[in-house]
């Protein structure tokens, strides 16, 4: 007899409110994964939650639906579905397939550093999600201006 796969799902608003609920979707976070798979895992998974949060509060726009955080049971992966404007939806297209074209992770990390200081490029949070979280990283559109960013742990 299987179990059923345990999830956590939080939905937040996603104004500028949202950024103090922020820290307590990343404890809620780290408190599933740490009961699912340790605290070593725990704790990069909860960096990971605060990323993409982070970015779908930052970069989107406030829309009624808010912000969605899905944990899949075996923490296989963490997603976040929020709007997105049109003007960043390109950019962050092509700094995910930057990232997977990058091979080594902390290769990865070092150059988004690099490219941040010498040009003000953006990507830090994702590049970090690949590097400390270890995470590889895709987008998907489940909606009109609605965008699924996911981080999946390579194993």
């Amino acid at each position: 007899m299987t179990t059923p796969a345990l999830s956590l799902s939080l939905s937040m608003k996603s104004d500028a409110d949202a950024l103090s609920a922020l820290v307590e979707a990343q404890q809620q976070v780290g408190r599933f994964v740490k009961a699912q798979l340790g605290e070593a895992t725990a704790q990069a998974m909860e960096m990971v939650a605060a990323e993409l949060l982070e970015n779908a509060v930052k970069h989107g726009q406030p829309d009624p639906r808010g912000i969605e955080l899905v944990v899949e049971g075996e923490v296989r992966f963490i997603e976040v579905i929020s709007s997105v404007r049109q003007e960043d939806l390109a950019p962050l297209e092509e700094r995910v397939k930057w990232l997977a074209a990058q091979g080594d992770p902390q290769q990865a990390w070092m150059r988004a550093l690099s490219e941040v200081f010498s040009r003000s490029q953006f990507g830090l949070g994702l590049a970090r999600i690949a590097s400390e979280g270890g995470c590889r990283l895709s987008l998907r559109m489940v909606s009109p201006g609605r965008l699924a960013v996911r981080a999946y742990r390579v194993e």
